[in-house]
């Protein structure tokens, strides 16, 4: 069973994250979601750049992670 939950908390995580940075984007007042909200509304196209790319970072190594794990518990799957 433990394969099949983390496969679903590894498909879930997307969803979650993008939940969250939307939530902080419109009902925060601090947060990496505030942050590129204000950069995006400023202009100021560095900072958003880093923030999405950071953001971006976070989640793809937290879904390899999610992933190796995964892999070392199947390991008798065929």
């Amino acid at each position: 069973m433990l394969p099949v939950l983390l496969e679903a908390l590894r498909i879930s995580m997307i969803f979650n994250l993008t939940g969250v940075i939307l939530a902080e984007m419109y009902a925060s007042r601090d947060g990496i979601g505030h942050q590129i909200a204000t950069w995006g509304e400023n202009f100021q196209m560095k900072q958003l750049l880093a923030g999405v790319v950071m953001i971006a970072v976070i989640a793809i190594a937290f879904n390899e992670l999610v992933r190796w794990v995964e892999t070392r518990c199947s390991h008798w799957r065929t």
